[in-house]
């Protein structure tokens, strides 16, 4: 009994995380169909009711699937092992201290002791429930065995004052006798659709799930939630499948069935409830736009794979690397900690007081550095990796867009190391030594990093002679051995020079802009594409310190690297909203509409943006026309803003986007600046870009 109730627990604690990951996933589907929301909550019946489930390299539940290990009514100081390292320390510790010593002499374990008394509330806790679902079943069922048939499976009685489903094998919608004529169609449409879906099942093995995991407060939540997910998805197909709008005669059924509630509660009956929120719903409900159901697809999709899997088991090495079995392309100098890796370039020198401690694994373009104690134990003790891309225009503000903490410590040679520490926990949480040794290095690791120096003259290989290799976060290039690039600050545009002269640039632009192949008679450019993250680039040089061979070298020898999302992608997919048919429009922003101090619609004042014509004469070129009128356009989801930047406020930045919330309501000037607002078919704003005006 103690093992099935940890094999319980282990599925309870997993079963939650994965219930907190819906609800987070529940809230950005907001303005999406329920149906989704709904959906979301049989990844968590699944967690809670299957003990196993298919592993996955993308899986986002924490490493251990068992955090509660199944020996633990044998241990001697017990511990659990989530994965979770903010989770882990502080209940071990606490363990520790409010469990007594187990008494071998006297043949007394405390901790099983513990376990077993736990296993025993857990089984009165679901005799309990059990016995109050089967009672209140059968107490209805008997209740209404005088009901009469009406037609199909439809049944009346007095006895009742609300309608729902009842029975599993042939369910019958049983409602109060004398119903007005628009509530019998909408509440019989209503309970068809639960009977279609096997809303009569699912709710009662929901409900089974809840009696077994009872003692979990997220489970109870989890349970209302989809409870009132099941509802409102039901009141949303009936709104679909009817032809007219009848929103407001819905409503008012709901409404006058909450009045008639007769407090049944019974946990396998389908009665209305959620009543508040339904006619909220209810009445906000339209048809869901082309984007939000694929953001929706997107989200449902995220969440099965990522956390309807298991993390894959860590194949662990049998035969590891030592500090005695490097290969030929780097070593270990022994009397001064130095390790040195040819291959990639570089040596560290590693603190005295690490001597002994570490273990080095290399790959190709990367080294990782491994807590020595628990590598040779098998359970990871991974510390940092230092891995080597190409070009030296990488830039930490690249670095800090990363998901993962990533710090550059050298640039030469035509190279960029830096170092990156791991995104999981990587020592034995139960093992309070090793953990405490591991945490000491860790701690070290700023300091160690520090001791790396280039090693050698090597550099990339450029594949035309006469050319070197360049690289930043979005490219690598060959340009002539006498040439150097230079990159801007804050735009993604990087300047090509010979000394001090001059000789073109690479800029990145915005995908579906208009192309310009003729610049000038002194000047060539070519664009190059990347049609599977839709980026674009030109590069423009100066004819006369290059032509068309050194362009086509050039050209040929370009290669798209990935790099961070920035500002130029924004304005990409801004372009490709508008190319799919979404409308622009010009204008200041006026005010917003707020609910619970977020901003849910901007108001624009609409305004006409013309450059001259043929006859026209403005000092600037161009003429703004007010409108006069204002337009509401909804923030169904994050907005990002391509803002212009402070101070000047005459461009863009790479990575200045903020969200349209209430930090930038409270925080940037908006009305001092026009905006070309990107709005759907449904009035919901896509992308704002600002717009500079001198």
């Amino acid at each position: 009994m103690s093992r099935l109730f940890l094999v319980v627990l282990n599925m309870s604690i997993t079963g939650g995380f994965v219930a907190l990951a819906v609800m987070i996933a529940r809230f950005l589907l907001k303005r999406a169909p329920k149906i989704f929301s709904y959906a979301l909550w049989a990844i968590v019946l699944f967690r809670l009711i299957c003990p196993f489930s298919f592993e996955s390299a993308v899986s986002l539940i924490p490493a251990n699937r068992a955090p509660i290990p199944k020996e633990a009514i044998y241990m001697q100081n017990p511990a659990i092992n989530t994965g979770i390292k903010m989770i882990d320390i502080p209940v071990n510790n606490t363990l520790v201290e409010s469990l007594p010593q187990v008494n071998q002499a006297a043949g007394v374990n405390p901790v099983r002791d513990t376990i077993v008394i736990y296993a025993i509330i857990w089984l009165f806790g679901i005799t309990v429930l059990l016995c109050y679902g089967f009672i209140t079943y059968f107490r209805l069922k008997q209740r209404l065995s005088t009901a009469t048939l009406v037609r199909d499976n439809i049944y009346e009685t007095d006895l009742i004052k609300t309608a729902f489903v009842m029975g599993f094998i042939e369910p019958k919608i049983i409602i109060p006798i004398d119903l007005p004529k628009n509530e019998f169609d909408y509440i019989i449409k209503h309970e068809e659709t639960h009977i279609k879906r096997f809303d009569y099942i699912i709710k009662p093995v929901a409900f089974m799930a809840l009696i077994i995991h009872w003692y979990n407060p997220i489970i109870w939540l989890s349970y209302y939630m989809m409870a009132k997910d099941m509802e409102m998805s039901c009141d949303e197909s009936v709104m679909k499948n009817t032809k007219e709008d009848i929103r407001v005669n819905y409503s008012s059924s709901l409404l006058a069935l909450s009045a008639k509630q007769s407090g049944l509660l019974s946990p396998l009956a389908f009665g209305e409830g959620n009543v508040k929120s339904r006619i909220k719903n209810v009445l906000n409900y339209k048809k869901p736009s082309f984007w939000i159901m694929i953001l929706a697809v997107i989200i449902i999709a995220f969440v099965l794979i990522s956390f309807g899997t298991d993390p894959q088991k860590i194949i662990e090495q049998s035969e590891p690397v030592n500090n005695q079995n490097q290969d030929i392309d780097s070593e270990i100098n022994a009397d001064n900690n130095i390790y040195k890796n040819e291959s990639l370039g570089f040596s560290l020198n590693f603190p005295k007081e690490w001597k002994d401690k570490y273990e080095i694994e290399e790959s190709d373009n990367y080294i990782s550095v491994f807590d020595k104690q628990i590598y040779d134990t098998g359970q990871g003790g991974l510390l940092f990796t230092i891995n080597r891309t190409i070009g030296e225009m990488i830039t930490q503000q690249d670095m800090n867009m990363e998901p993962v903490p990533t710090k550059i410590i050298l640039q030469g040679n035509g190279y960029t190391y830096f170092y990156r520490l791991p995104s999981d926990v990587n020592y034995p949480v139960n093992d309070e030594e090793l953990s405490k040794h591991y945490q000491e290095m860790s701690e070290q690791i700023n300091y160690v990093v520090q001791g790396i120096s280039l090693l050698g003259e090597q550099k990339p290989e450029a594949s035309n002679d006469g050319f070197k290799v360049m690289g930043s976060s979005y490219f690598t290039v060959e340009i002539p051995s006498e040439w150097d690039i230079k990159p801007l600050e804050y735009l993604p545009i990087w300047d090509i020079y010979e000394g001090d002269n001059p000789v073109g640039w690479i800029q990145m632009l915005p995908y579906e802009t208009e192309e310009i192949i003729n610049v000038s008679d002194n000047a060539i450019r070519e664009y190059l594409y990347n049609e599977d993250t839709l980026r674009k680039m030109n590069i423009t040089l100066r004819s006369n310190y290059a032509d068309k061979s050194i362009m086509d070298k050039i050209k040929m020898s370009f290669k798209f690297t990935g790099g961070p999302y920035n500002v130029i992608d924004l304005e990409s997919t801004a372009n490709l909203y508008i190319a799919q048919g979404y409308k622009k429009v010009f204008g200041m922003i006026d005010s917003f509409e707020i609910e619970n101090e977020n901003p849910t619609a901007v108001i624009v004042n609409v305004m006409e943006f013309i450059p001259d014509g043929p006859n026209d004469n403005n000092p600037n070129g161009y003429r703004i026309e007010d409108l006069k009128y204002k337009e509401t356009y909804t923030l169904e989801h994050g907005v990002n803003v391509a803002a212009l930047a402070p101070p000047n406020y005459t461009s863009y930045e790479m990575y200045y986007m903020p969200l349209l919330d209430e930090n930038f309501i409270n925080n940037y000037d908006y009305k001092y600046f026009y905006f070309d607002f990107i709005v759907g078919s449904d009035g919901n704003l896509l992308v704002v870009l600002g717009h500079y005006i001198p």
